[in-house]
Protein backbone atom coordinates (compact mmCIF):
# COMPACT_ATOMS: atom_id res chain seq x y z
CA UNK A 1 0.00 0.00 0.00
CA UNK A 2 1.50 3.32 -1.05
CA UNK A 3 1.09 6.56 0.80
CA UNK A 4 -1.15 9.17 -0.75
CA UNK A 5 -3.98 6.99 -1.97
CA UNK A 6 -5.90 3.77 -1.42
CA UNK A 7 -4.72 1.42 -4.16
CA UNK A 8 -7.18 -1.40 -3.40
CA UNK A 9 -10.67 -1.80 -2.04
CA UNK A 10 -11.10 -1.26 1.69
CA UNK A 11 -12.44 -4.81 2.05
CA UNK A 12 -9.42 -6.27 0.28
CA UNK A 13 -6.96 -4.34 2.40
CA UNK A 14 -8.54 -5.36 5.71
CA UNK A 15 -9.07 -8.98 4.67
CA UNK A 16 -7.30 -11.19 7.23
CA UNK A 17 -5.74 -8.23 9.06
CA UNK A 18 -5.44 -8.48 12.85
CA UNK A 19 -6.70 -5.24 14.43
CA UNK A 20 -5.91 -3.95 17.92
CA UNK A 21 -8.14 -1.15 19.20
CA UNK A 22 -7.96 1.07 22.27
CA UNK A 23 -10.57 3.52 23.53
CA UNK A 24 -13.56 1.41 22.43
CA UNK A 25 -15.43 2.16 25.64
CA UNK A 26 -15.20 5.88 24.83
CA UNK A 27 -17.36 7.95 22.49
CA UNK A 28 -15.26 7.89 19.31
CA UNK A 29 -14.01 4.36 19.95
CA UNK A 30 -17.55 3.01 20.09
CA UNK A 31 -18.34 4.56 16.71
CA UNK A 32 -15.19 3.00 15.24
CA UNK A 33 -15.89 -0.44 16.71
CA UNK A 34 -19.48 -0.44 15.50
CA UNK A 35 -18.40 0.51 11.99
CA UNK A 36 -15.72 -2.17 11.78
CA UNK A 37 -18.23 -4.78 12.93
CA UNK A 38 -20.95 -3.53 10.58
CA UNK A 39 -18.65 -3.50 7.55
CA UNK A 40 -17.01 -6.80 8.60
CA UNK A 41 -13.51 -5.32 8.40
CA UNK A 42 -10.54 -7.15 9.90
CA UNK A 43 -10.05 -10.68 11.11
CA UNK A 44 -12.30 -11.85 13.94
CA UNK A 45 -12.06 -11.49 16.81
CA UNK A 46 -11.08 -7.83 16.92
CA UNK A 47 -8.71 -7.26 19.83
CA UNK A 48 -9.63 -4.61 22.36
CA UNK A 49 -7.60 -3.13 25.21
CA UNK A 50 -9.64 -1.76 28.12
CA UNK A 51 -9.35 -1.18 31.83
CA UNK A 52 -11.17 -3.51 34.18
CA UNK A 53 -12.57 -7.00 33.87
CA UNK A 54 -12.75 -7.88 30.14
CA UNK A 55 -16.10 -9.69 30.09
CA UNK A 56 -17.74 -6.91 32.05
CA UNK A 57 -16.43 -4.29 29.62
CA UNK A 58 -17.76 -6.24 26.62
CA UNK A 59 -21.19 -6.56 28.22
CA UNK A 60 -21.09 -2.84 29.01
CA UNK A 61 -20.47 -2.21 25.32
CA UNK A 62 -23.29 -4.56 24.31
CA UNK A 63 -25.80 -2.42 26.22
CA UNK A 64 -24.97 0.77 24.30
CA UNK A 65 -27.56 2.05 21.78
CA UNK A 66 -24.70 2.71 19.33
CA UNK A 67 -25.01 -0.97 18.39
CA UNK A 68 -28.77 -0.91 17.72
CA UNK A 69 -28.52 -1.69 14.00
CA UNK A 70 -26.18 -4.60 14.74
CA UNK A 71 -28.55 -5.72 17.48
CA UNK A 72 -31.41 -5.61 14.98
CA UNK A 73 -29.38 -7.60 12.47
CA UNK A 74 -28.73 -10.29 15.07
CA UNK A 75 -32.42 -10.40 16.03
CA UNK A 76 -33.52 -10.89 12.43
CA UNK A 77 -30.79 -13.40 11.55
CA UNK A 78 -31.60 -17.10 11.36
CA UNK A 79 -32.20 -18.28 14.91
CA UNK A 80 -32.33 -14.76 16.34
CA UNK A 81 -28.88 -14.78 17.96
CA UNK A 82 -28.47 -12.95 21.27
CA UNK A 83 -26.48 -9.78 20.62
CA UNK A 84 -24.40 -9.99 23.79
CA UNK A 85 -23.19 -13.49 22.90
CA UNK A 86 -22.59 -12.45 19.29
CA UNK A 87 -20.50 -9.44 20.34
CA UNK A 88 -18.48 -11.55 22.77
CA UNK A 89 -17.56 -13.82 19.85
CA UNK A 90 -16.61 -10.89 17.60
CA UNK A 91 -14.15 -9.23 19.98
CA UNK A 92 -11.47 -10.36 22.41
CA UNK A 93 -10.93 -7.90 25.23
CA UNK A 94 -7.72 -7.73 27.25
CA UNK A 95 -7.37 -5.97 30.58
CA UNK A 96 -4.88 -3.15 30.15
CA UNK A 97 -3.90 0.03 31.96
CA UNK A 98 -2.01 2.46 29.74
CA UNK A 99 -0.97 4.45 32.80
CA UNK A 100 0.74 1.47 34.46
CA UNK A 101 4.21 0.10 33.87
CA UNK A 102 4.20 -2.65 31.21
CA UNK A 103 0.57 -1.67 30.54
CA UNK A 104 -0.41 -3.55 33.69
CA UNK A 105 -0.04 -6.83 31.78
CA UNK A 106 1.97 -9.96 32.45
CA UNK A 107 4.39 -10.86 29.61
CA UNK A 108 2.26 -13.81 28.43
CA UNK A 109 -0.88 -11.67 28.30
CA UNK A 110 0.97 -8.90 26.48
CA UNK A 111 2.17 -11.33 23.83
CA UNK A 112 -1.35 -12.68 23.39
CA UNK A 113 -2.79 -9.18 23.05
CA UNK A 114 -0.12 -7.49 20.93
CA UNK A 115 1.59 -10.28 19.04
CA UNK A 116 0.82 -10.74 15.36
CA UNK A 117 -1.06 -7.45 15.07
CA UNK A 118 -1.26 -5.77 11.65
CA UNK A 119 -2.98 -2.47 12.56
CA UNK A 120 -3.20 -0.63 15.88
CA UNK A 121 -5.82 2.13 16.15
CA UNK A 122 -5.24 4.07 19.36
CA UNK A 123 -7.99 6.46 20.42
CA UNK A 124 -7.89 5.99 24.21
CA UNK A 125 -7.12 9.23 26.04
CA UNK A 126 -8.01 11.49 28.90
CA UNK A 127 -9.93 14.13 26.97
CA UNK A 128 -10.83 16.76 29.58
CA UNK A 129 -9.36 20.10 28.57
CA UNK A 130 -8.81 20.93 32.26
CA UNK A 131 -7.33 17.57 33.26
CA UNK A 132 -4.59 17.44 35.88
CA UNK A 133 -1.33 17.83 33.99
CA UNK A 134 0.26 14.78 35.62
CA UNK A 135 -2.77 12.64 34.77
CA UNK A 136 -2.90 13.91 31.17
CA UNK A 137 0.80 13.21 30.65
CA UNK A 138 0.60 9.81 32.33
CA UNK A 139 -2.24 8.69 30.04
CA UNK A 140 -1.91 10.64 26.81
CA UNK A 141 1.87 10.92 26.51
CA UNK A 142 3.53 8.18 28.54
CA UNK A 143 0.69 5.69 28.03
CA UNK A 144 0.70 6.22 24.27
CA UNK A 145 4.47 5.84 24.05
CA UNK A 146 4.33 2.78 26.29
CA UNK A 147 1.75 1.15 24.00
CA UNK A 148 3.75 1.95 20.86
CA UNK A 149 6.95 0.48 22.31
CA UNK A 150 5.14 -2.64 23.52
CA UNK A 151 3.59 -3.19 20.08
CA UNK A 152 7.01 -2.75 18.46
CA UNK A 153 8.56 -5.23 20.92
CA UNK A 154 5.97 -7.88 20.07
CA UNK A 155 6.02 -7.20 16.30
CA UNK A 156 7.67 -9.05 13.47
CA UNK A 157 10.58 -6.76 12.62
CA UNK A 158 10.13 -7.53 8.92
CA UNK A 159 6.40 -6.81 8.99
CA UNK A 160 5.64 -4.27 11.72
CA UNK A 161 2.08 -3.10 12.32
CA UNK A 162 0.84 0.32 11.31
CA UNK A 163 0.13 2.44 14.37
CA UNK A 164 -2.77 4.87 13.87
CA UNK A 165 -2.75 7.51 16.58
CA UNK A 166 -5.85 9.67 17.07
CA UNK A 167 -4.65 13.10 18.15
CA UNK A 168 -6.30 16.54 17.84
CA UNK A 169 -5.96 19.51 15.52
CA UNK A 170 -5.60 21.64 18.65
CA UNK A 171 -2.04 20.34 19.15
CA UNK A 172 -1.13 23.34 16.98
CA UNK A 173 -1.63 25.43 20.11
CA UNK A 174 -0.68 29.09 19.76
CA UNK A 175 1.11 28.62 16.44
CA UNK A 176 -0.05 31.07 13.75
CA UNK A 177 -2.64 29.95 11.20
CA UNK A 178 -2.96 28.19 8.85
CA UNK A 179 -2.41 24.91 10.68
CA UNK A 180 -1.15 22.31 8.23
CA UNK A 181 -1.20 18.52 8.01
CA UNK A 182 2.40 17.85 8.90
CA UNK A 183 4.35 16.52 11.88
CA UNK A 184 4.91 18.90 14.77
CA UNK A 185 8.36 20.43 15.18
CA UNK A 186 10.20 18.99 18.19
CA UNK A 187 10.35 22.25 20.07
CA UNK A 188 8.07 24.54 22.01
CA UNK A 189 5.65 26.70 20.09
CA UNK A 190 6.85 29.65 22.13
CA UNK A 191 10.33 29.28 20.61
CA UNK A 192 8.78 29.40 17.13
CA UNK A 193 6.86 32.55 18.01
CA UNK A 194 9.91 34.51 19.09
CA UNK A 195 10.67 37.20 16.57
CA UNK A 196 7.30 36.71 14.86
CA UNK A 197 4.90 37.91 17.55
CA UNK A 198 5.40 40.01 20.66
CA UNK A 199 6.32 37.89 23.69
CA UNK A 200 6.87 39.14 27.22
CA UNK A 201 9.89 36.97 27.93
CA UNK A 202 12.17 34.45 26.18
CA UNK A 203 10.86 30.93 25.63
CA UNK A 204 11.87 28.53 28.43
CA UNK A 205 14.01 25.46 27.80
CA UNK A 206 11.85 22.74 26.25
CA UNK A 207 12.94 19.31 27.48
CA UNK A 208 10.12 16.74 27.16
CA UNK A 209 11.48 14.25 29.67
CA UNK A 210 12.22 16.94 32.22
CA UNK A 211 8.79 18.53 31.75
CA UNK A 212 7.09 15.17 32.34
CA UNK A 213 9.24 14.33 35.40
CA UNK A 214 8.56 17.73 36.99
CA UNK A 215 4.81 17.44 36.40
CA UNK A 216 4.65 13.96 37.94
CA UNK A 217 6.62 15.16 40.97
CA UNK A 218 4.36 18.21 41.30
CA UNK A 219 1.32 15.93 41.27
CA UNK A 220 2.73 13.71 44.01
CA UNK A 221 3.53 16.70 46.19
CA UNK A 222 0.09 18.24 45.61
CA UNK A 223 -1.68 15.01 46.59
CA UNK A 224 0.49 14.60 49.68
CA UNK A 225 -0.13 18.20 50.78
CA UNK A 226 -3.92 18.06 50.47
CA UNK A 227 -4.12 14.59 52.02
CA UNK A 228 -2.15 15.92 55.00
CA UNK A 229 -4.56 18.85 55.29
CA UNK A 230 -7.49 16.44 55.29
CA UNK A 231 -5.83 14.31 57.97
CA UNK A 232 -5.29 17.42 60.15
CA UNK A 233 -8.97 18.27 59.88
CA UNK A 234 -8.46 21.42 57.81
CA UNK A 235 -11.56 20.59 55.74
CA UNK A 236 -13.76 19.50 58.67
CA UNK A 237 -15.72 22.76 58.91
CA UNK A 238 -16.34 22.77 55.16
CA UNK A 239 -17.49 19.14 55.29
CA UNK A 240 -19.85 19.78 58.22
CA UNK A 241 -21.42 22.75 56.40
CA UNK A 242 -22.16 20.55 53.39
CA UNK A 243 -23.62 17.58 55.25
CA UNK A 244 -26.91 17.42 57.17
CA UNK A 245 -26.86 17.59 60.94
CA UNK A 246 -26.04 14.27 62.54
CA UNK A 247 -23.74 13.05 59.78
CA UNK A 248 -21.53 10.19 60.89
CA UNK A 249 -17.78 10.38 61.36
CA UNK A 250 -17.35 8.10 58.37
CA UNK A 251 -19.43 10.41 56.15
CA UNK A 252 -17.43 13.42 57.31
CA UNK A 253 -14.09 11.71 56.66
CA UNK A 254 -15.17 10.55 53.20
CA UNK A 255 -16.28 14.06 52.25
CA UNK A 256 -13.01 15.52 53.57
CA UNK A 257 -11.08 13.15 51.31
CA UNK A 258 -13.21 14.15 48.32
CA UNK A 259 -12.61 17.84 49.08
CA UNK A 260 -8.87 17.16 49.20
CA UNK A 261 -9.01 15.30 45.87
CA UNK A 262 -10.97 18.10 44.18
CA UNK A 263 -8.62 20.79 45.44
CA UNK A 264 -5.57 18.82 44.34
CA UNK A 265 -7.16 18.35 40.93
CA UNK A 266 -7.90 22.05 40.61
CA UNK A 267 -4.37 22.95 41.66
CA UNK A 268 -2.82 20.52 39.17
CA UNK A 269 -5.16 21.68 36.41
CA UNK A 270 -4.16 25.30 37.00
CA UNK A 271 -0.51 24.25 37.12
CA UNK A 272 -1.04 22.42 33.82
CA UNK A 273 -2.56 25.46 32.15
CA UNK A 274 0.37 27.55 33.35
CA UNK A 275 2.97 25.08 32.03
CA UNK A 276 1.12 24.55 28.74
CA UNK A 277 0.88 28.28 28.04
CA UNK A 278 4.48 28.81 29.08
CA UNK A 279 5.49 26.58 26.16
CA UNK A 280 2.86 27.72 23.64
CA UNK A 281 -0.10 25.39 24.13
CA UNK A 282 -3.40 26.31 25.70
CA UNK A 283 -4.17 23.55 28.21
CA UNK A 284 -2.94 20.26 29.69
CA UNK A 285 -4.88 18.14 27.18
CA UNK A 286 -3.42 19.66 24.02
CA UNK A 287 0.08 19.79 25.51
CA UNK A 288 -0.09 16.10 26.41
CA UNK A 289 -1.33 15.17 22.92
CA UNK A 290 1.37 17.26 21.24
CA UNK A 291 4.09 15.62 23.34
CA UNK A 292 2.64 12.22 22.45
CA UNK A 293 3.02 12.97 18.73
CA UNK A 294 6.65 14.01 19.24
CA UNK A 295 7.45 10.90 21.29
CA UNK A 296 5.77 8.60 18.77
CA UNK A 297 7.68 10.12 15.86
CA UNK A 298 10.96 9.50 17.69
CA UNK A 299 10.01 5.90 18.49
CA UNK A 300 8.71 5.29 14.95
CA UNK A 301 12.04 6.24 13.43
CA UNK A 302 14.05 4.30 16.00
CA UNK A 303 12.00 1.11 15.67
CA UNK A 304 10.95 1.25 12.03
CA UNK A 305 7.24 0.99 12.84
CA UNK A 306 4.92 3.05 10.58
CA UNK A 307 3.01 5.87 12.24
CA UNK A 308 -0.17 7.52 10.96
CA UNK A 309 -1.63 10.47 12.88
CA UNK A 310 -5.29 11.44 12.52
CA UNK A 311 -6.15 14.85 13.97
CA UNK A 312 -9.87 15.65 14.25
CA UNK A 313 -11.04 19.08 15.34
CA UNK A 314 -13.94 19.31 17.82
CA UNK A 315 -15.83 16.00 17.55
CA UNK A 316 -19.62 16.14 17.56
CA UNK A 317 -22.50 13.67 17.23
CA UNK A 318 -22.83 11.31 14.27
CA UNK A 319 -24.28 12.83 11.11
CA UNK A 320 -25.20 9.61 9.29
CA UNK A 321 -24.01 6.35 10.76
CA UNK A 322 -24.82 4.31 12.67
CA UNK A 323 -27.48 6.58 14.19
CA UNK A 324 -27.78 10.26 13.24
CA UNK A 325 -27.41 12.45 16.31
CA UNK A 326 -25.83 9.74 18.49
CA UNK A 327 -23.61 11.06 21.26
CA UNK A 328 -23.11 9.63 24.75
CA UNK A 329 -21.09 12.29 26.58
CA UNK A 330 -20.58 16.02 26.88
CA UNK A 331 -17.72 17.44 24.85
CA UNK A 332 -17.08 21.15 24.15
CA UNK A 333 -20.43 22.54 22.96
CA UNK A 334 -22.89 20.51 24.99
CA UNK A 335 -22.64 22.24 28.41
CA UNK A 336 -23.21 25.60 26.71
CA UNK A 337 -26.13 24.21 24.71
CA UNK A 338 -27.84 22.80 27.79
CA UNK A 339 -27.21 25.96 29.84
CA UNK A 340 -28.78 28.00 27.02
CA UNK A 341 -31.88 25.82 27.05
CA UNK A 342 -32.23 25.93 30.83
CA UNK A 343 -31.76 29.71 30.98
CA UNK A 344 -28.67 29.35 33.13
CA UNK A 345 -26.14 31.15 30.94
CA UNK A 346 -26.55 34.88 30.44
CA UNK A 347 -23.08 35.59 29.04
CA UNK A 348 -20.04 33.77 27.73
CA UNK A 349 -16.65 34.87 26.36
CA UNK A 350 -16.70 34.67 22.58
CA UNK A 351 -16.71 36.65 19.35
CA UNK A 352 -19.56 36.77 16.88
CA UNK A 353 -17.22 35.90 14.00
CA UNK A 354 -15.20 33.25 15.85
CA UNK A 355 -15.15 29.95 13.92
CA UNK A 356 -15.87 26.84 15.98
CA UNK A 357 -14.27 24.05 14.00
CA UNK A 358 -16.10 20.76 14.47
CA UNK A 359 -16.65 17.48 12.67
CA UNK A 360 -19.17 14.63 13.17
CA UNK A 361 -17.77 11.48 14.78
CA UNK A 362 -18.69 9.20 11.87
CA UNK A 363 -16.76 11.42 9.45
CA UNK A 364 -13.71 11.05 11.70
CA UNK A 365 -14.12 7.27 11.74
CA UNK A 366 -14.32 7.16 7.93
CA UNK A 367 -10.95 8.90 7.75
CA UNK A 368 -9.45 6.65 10.44
CA UNK A 369 -10.43 3.53 8.50
CA UNK A 370 -8.95 4.90 5.26
CA UNK A 371 -5.83 6.29 6.97
CA UNK A 372 -4.99 2.87 8.42
CA UNK A 373 -4.33 1.67 4.86
CA UNK A 374 -1.44 4.11 4.52
CA UNK A 375 1.59 1.99 5.37
CA UNK A 376 4.94 3.60 4.57
CA UNK A 377 8.13 1.51 4.75
CA UNK A 378 10.88 2.43 5.31
CA UNK A 379 9.68 4.94 7.88
CA UNK A 380 10.64 8.52 7.04
CA UNK A 381 8.14 10.58 8.99
CA UNK A 382 4.54 10.17 10.17
CA UNK A 383 1.69 10.61 7.76
CA UNK A 384 -0.65 13.25 9.17
CA UNK A 385 -4.30 13.62 8.21
CA UNK A 386 -6.57 16.30 9.68
CA UNK A 387 -10.34 16.12 9.80
CA UNK A 388 -11.90 19.56 10.06
CA UNK A 389 -14.62 21.79 8.64
CA UNK A 390 -13.58 25.39 9.26
CA UNK A 391 -11.52 25.71 6.10
CA UNK A 392 -14.41 24.75 3.78
CA UNK A 393 -17.65 25.20 5.75
CA UNK A 394 -17.11 27.46 8.76
CA UNK A 395 -19.72 27.94 11.47
CA UNK A 396 -19.55 31.05 13.66
CA UNK A 397 -20.08 31.43 17.40
CA UNK A 398 -22.68 34.18 16.96
CA UNK A 399 -24.80 32.01 14.66
CA UNK A 400 -24.57 29.05 17.02
CA UNK A 401 -25.75 31.12 19.99
CA UNK A 402 -28.78 32.30 18.02
CA UNK A 403 -29.58 28.85 16.59
CA UNK A 404 -29.41 27.14 19.97
CA UNK A 405 -31.63 29.77 21.56
CA UNK A 406 -34.13 29.54 18.71
CA UNK A 407 -34.23 25.75 18.97
CA UNK A 408 -35.14 25.85 22.66
CA UNK A 409 -37.78 28.49 22.05
CA UNK A 410 -39.48 25.92 19.80
CA UNK A 411 -38.53 22.78 21.75
CA UNK A 412 -38.07 23.83 25.39
CA UNK A 413 -36.90 21.79 28.32
CA UNK A 414 -39.65 20.99 30.79
CA UNK A 415 -39.49 21.76 34.49
CA UNK A 416 -40.46 19.15 37.10
CA UNK A 417 -44.04 20.53 37.04
CA UNK A 418 -44.21 20.08 33.27
CA UNK A 419 -44.03 23.77 32.43
CA UNK A 420 -41.64 24.91 29.66
CA UNK A 421 -38.32 26.38 30.76
CA UNK A 422 -37.56 29.76 29.17
CA UNK A 423 -34.19 29.72 27.37
CA UNK A 424 -31.77 32.62 27.45
CA UNK A 425 -29.51 33.59 24.56
CA UNK A 426 -26.08 34.21 26.12
CA UNK A 427 -24.50 37.56 25.44
CA UNK A 428 -21.11 37.07 23.78
CA UNK A 429 -18.36 39.07 25.50
CA UNK A 430 -15.52 39.56 22.98
CA UNK A 431 -12.61 39.39 25.45
CA UNK A 432 -11.89 37.23 28.46
CA UNK A 433 -10.91 40.24 30.59
CA UNK A 434 -14.27 41.88 29.93
CA UNK A 435 -16.12 38.67 30.81
CA UNK A 436 -14.19 38.19 34.06
CA UNK A 437 -14.81 41.82 35.02
CA UNK A 438 -18.53 41.27 34.43
CA UNK A 439 -18.46 38.13 36.59
CA UNK A 440 -16.67 39.94 39.42
CA UNK A 441 -19.18 42.78 39.41
CA UNK A 442 -22.32 40.67 39.07
CA UNK A 443 -21.43 37.58 41.10
CA UNK A 444 -18.15 37.61 42.98
CA UNK A 445 -18.64 40.93 44.77
CA UNK A 446 -22.23 40.19 45.95
CA UNK A 447 -21.16 36.77 47.23
CA UNK A 448 -18.23 38.31 49.11
CA UNK A 449 -20.60 40.80 50.70
CA UNK A 450 -22.99 37.99 51.68
CA UNK A 451 -20.10 35.99 53.15
CA UNK A 452 -19.04 38.97 55.27
CA UNK A 453 -22.59 39.33 56.61
CA UNK A 454 -22.83 35.59 57.30
CA UNK A 455 -19.85 35.79 59.66
CA UNK A 456 -21.97 37.67 62.22
CA UNK A 457 -24.70 34.99 62.30
CA UNK A 458 -25.00 32.86 65.47
CA UNK A 459 -22.17 30.35 65.26
CA UNK A 460 -24.06 27.46 66.86
CA UNK A 461 -27.34 27.76 64.95
CA UNK A 462 -27.96 25.03 62.39
CA UNK A 463 -29.75 27.45 60.08
CA UNK A 464 -26.73 29.76 60.15
CA UNK A 465 -24.42 26.89 59.20
CA UNK A 466 -26.77 26.06 56.35
CA UNK A 467 -26.66 29.66 55.06
CA UNK A 468 -22.86 29.72 55.32
CA UNK A 469 -22.66 26.40 53.50
CA UNK A 470 -24.88 27.70 50.67
CA UNK A 471 -22.71 30.82 50.33
CA UNK A 472 -19.62 28.58 50.17
CA UNK A 473 -21.20 26.52 47.40
CA UNK A 474 -22.11 29.67 45.46
CA UNK A 475 -18.56 30.99 45.78
CA UNK A 476 -17.20 27.66 44.59
CA UNK A 477 -19.55 27.66 41.60
CA UNK A 478 -18.54 31.19 40.60
CA UNK A 479 -14.83 30.44 41.03
CA UNK A 480 -15.23 27.30 38.92
CA UNK A 481 -17.17 29.18 36.23
CA UNK A 482 -14.44 31.81 36.00
CA UNK A 483 -11.74 29.14 35.84
CA UNK A 484 -13.53 27.22 33.09
CA UNK A 485 -14.24 30.41 31.16
CA UNK A 486 -10.53 31.18 31.27
CA UNK A 487 -9.83 27.74 29.84
CA UNK A 488 -12.60 27.36 27.25
CA UNK A 489 -12.61 30.94 26.00
CA UNK A 490 -9.52 30.05 23.97
CA UNK A 491 -11.75 28.03 21.65
CA UNK A 492 -14.42 30.71 21.31
CA UNK A 493 -12.11 33.74 20.97
CA UNK A 494 -8.82 32.64 19.38
CA UNK A 495 -8.54 32.09 15.63
CA UNK A 496 -7.80 28.59 14.35
CA UNK A 497 -7.52 27.60 10.69
CA UNK A 498 -7.04 23.86 10.31
CA UNK A 499 -6.22 22.59 6.83
CA UNK A 500 -7.67 19.17 6.01
CA UNK A 501 -6.91 18.87 2.29
CA UNK A 502 -4.84 15.69 2.64
CA UNK A 503 -7.53 13.94 4.65
CA UNK A 504 -10.23 14.84 2.15
CA UNK A 505 -7.98 13.92 -0.78
CA UNK A 506 -7.35 10.46 0.70
CA UNK A 507 -11.08 9.73 0.84
CA UNK A 508 -11.45 10.89 -2.77
CA UNK A 509 -9.01 8.17 -3.87
CA UNK A 510 -11.40 5.43 -2.76
CA UNK A 511 -13.07 3.37 -5.45
CA UNK A 512 -16.67 4.26 -6.27
CA UNK A 513 -18.20 1.59 -4.06
CA UNK A 514 -15.98 2.50 -1.10
CA UNK A 515 -16.72 6.20 -1.52
CA UNK A 516 -20.42 5.48 -1.26
CA UNK A 517 -19.73 3.60 1.98
CA UNK A 518 -16.96 5.70 3.56
CA UNK A 519 -17.26 9.13 1.94
CA UNK A 520 -20.95 9.60 1.04
CA UNK A 521 -20.91 13.14 2.41
CA UNK A 522 -18.31 15.48 3.86
CA UNK A 523 -18.09 18.53 6.06
CA UNK A 524 -18.71 20.72 3.01
CA UNK A 525 -22.20 19.19 2.74
CA UNK A 526 -23.37 20.06 6.24
CA UNK A 527 -26.10 22.62 6.86
CA UNK A 528 -24.97 23.42 10.38
CA UNK A 529 -28.25 24.94 11.54
CA UNK A 530 -30.20 21.88 10.44
CA UNK A 531 -27.52 19.63 11.91
CA UNK A 532 -27.91 21.12 15.39
CA UNK A 533 -31.69 21.53 15.06
CA UNK A 534 -32.49 18.07 13.73
CA UNK A 535 -29.62 15.85 14.89
CA UNK A 536 -27.17 17.07 17.50
CA UNK A 537 -29.39 18.71 20.13
CA UNK A 538 -32.15 16.06 19.89
CA UNK A 539 -29.43 13.39 20.09
CA UNK A 540 -27.89 15.06 23.14
CA UNK A 541 -31.28 15.19 24.84
CA UNK A 542 -32.15 11.58 24.00
CA UNK A 543 -28.84 9.75 24.51
CA UNK A 544 -27.13 11.86 27.20
CA UNK A 545 -29.94 13.52 29.15
CA UNK A 546 -32.26 10.50 28.63
CA UNK A 547 -35.29 12.65 27.80
CA UNK A 548 -38.33 10.83 26.50
CA UNK A 549 -40.15 11.94 23.37
CA UNK A 550 -37.10 13.56 21.75
CA UNK A 551 -35.79 11.93 18.58
CA UNK A 552 -33.18 13.00 16.02
CA UNK A 553 -34.39 12.77 12.43
CA UNK A 554 -33.19 9.87 10.33
CA UNK A 555 -31.03 10.21 7.23
CA UNK A 556 -34.01 10.23 4.87
CA UNK A 557 -35.75 13.04 6.79
CA UNK A 558 -33.01 15.42 7.84
CA UNK A 559 -31.79 18.42 5.88
CA UNK A 560 -28.53 18.41 7.83
CA UNK A 561 -26.71 17.13 4.75
CA UNK A 562 -27.28 18.55 1.29
CA UNK A 563 -26.30 15.26 -0.37
CA UNK A 564 -28.52 12.48 0.92
CA UNK A 565 -27.47 9.47 -1.15
CA UNK A 566 -27.43 6.55 1.32
CA UNK A 567 -24.25 4.49 1.56
CA UNK A 568 -24.26 1.22 -0.38
CA UNK A 569 -25.56 -1.65 1.72
CA UNK A 570 -23.49 -4.79 1.67
CA UNK A 571 -26.05 -7.00 3.40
Amino acid sequence: MEAGGVTCRIDDFYEGKVLLLTGCTGFLGKVLLERLLWENLGRRPLRLLARGEPNARVQELAASPIFDRLRKRCATAAGGEDFGRWLAAQVECFSCDLEAERLGMEPELQRAALGGVDIVIHSAARVSWDERLDAALRANTLGTRRLFVACADEADAQNPPTFVHVSSTFVHGMSPAPHAERPLPHCSIRSLLEGKVATREPAPVFDIEKLIAEALKEGEESDASFNAMAARGDFRADARARLPAGASEGELSALERRIAERRARTQMSEYGIKIARLHGWWDPYTLSKALAEMCLETESRARGMPLVVVRPSGITSCAREPTPGWIDCYLLNEPIIEATGRGQLTAFPGREDSVLDMVPADFVVNLMIAAATQTVVPVAQPLVFQCASGDINPVHQGDLARWWYDYFCRHPFRAANGKPVAPVQPKLIPTLDAFLARMRWRAEMPISAAAAMAKVLPSGASWAKKVQGQIGKMRGAVDNAMRLATLYSVYTIERFEFKADRGRALLKTLCEEDRRRFDPAGCQDIDWRAYFDELHIPGMRKFVLKEEGVEPLNVAETMALSRLQPPMSRF
